[in-house]
């Protein structure tokens, strides 16, 4: 297919300096698509660390950082698409893990698709303390013991995307 319009990751964050540090990190290790734009944080609320934590992977990562005055995560997502174009938006949430194989998954993923197509990925929980025990994991939501929608039997296993690691071209959102 044709190749994807350029893929940029969105990430909003306020007050999680070490999961938007770990996750920052992950994404420096990750391979880029050719067509990679850039990784967006977007700090709410009260200015915290965001922008330093931003500069220490400027060097390895193309990185823009923007605050928005409102504690409200989909605030800041909307502020932060009125500074993007029309391109595959990779949202993201400060404290997720994933594959370093994540930016060309969904850029291949995408390749030939203009528009009208979401897209929706691992989860892999960064835990800030121990993980949960086995026992309880059945128990929990996708977001504390991650989900991997590749390993679904039926369109019926499949859950609804969770905010945190899913895709759409910004003309749809």
């Amino acid at each position: 297919g044709s190749p994807v319009k350029k893929l940029s990751v969105l990430i909003a964050t306020t007050g999680r300096e070490q999961s938007l540090a770990l996750t920052l990190k992950a994404l420096t290790q990750c391979e880029r698509p050719k067509d990679f734009g850039r990784v967006v944080v977007v700090e709410n609320g009260p200015r915290g660390k965001a922008q330093e934590i931003v500069w220490q992977v400027s060097d390895k990562l193309p990185i823009t950082c923007l605050h928005h005055p409102w504690a409200n995560k989909s605030n800041a997502l909307n502020h932060a698409l009125g500074h993007m174009q029309d391109e595959l938006i990779l949202f993201l949430d400060d404290d997720v893990g994933f594959e370093p194989s994540l930016l060309v998954s969904y850029a291949s993923a995408a390749a030939g698709i203009e528009r009208g197509t979401f897209f929706g990925g691992v989860i892999k929980p960064l835990y800030d303390g121990a993980e949960p025990e086995k026992w309880i994991a059945p128990f929990l939501p996708a977001s504390v013991r991650g989900l991997d929608y590749s390993k679904m039997q039926t369109i019926d296993d499949v859950p609804p995307f969770l905010g945190f690691n899913w895709a759409a071209f910004g003309a749809d959102v």
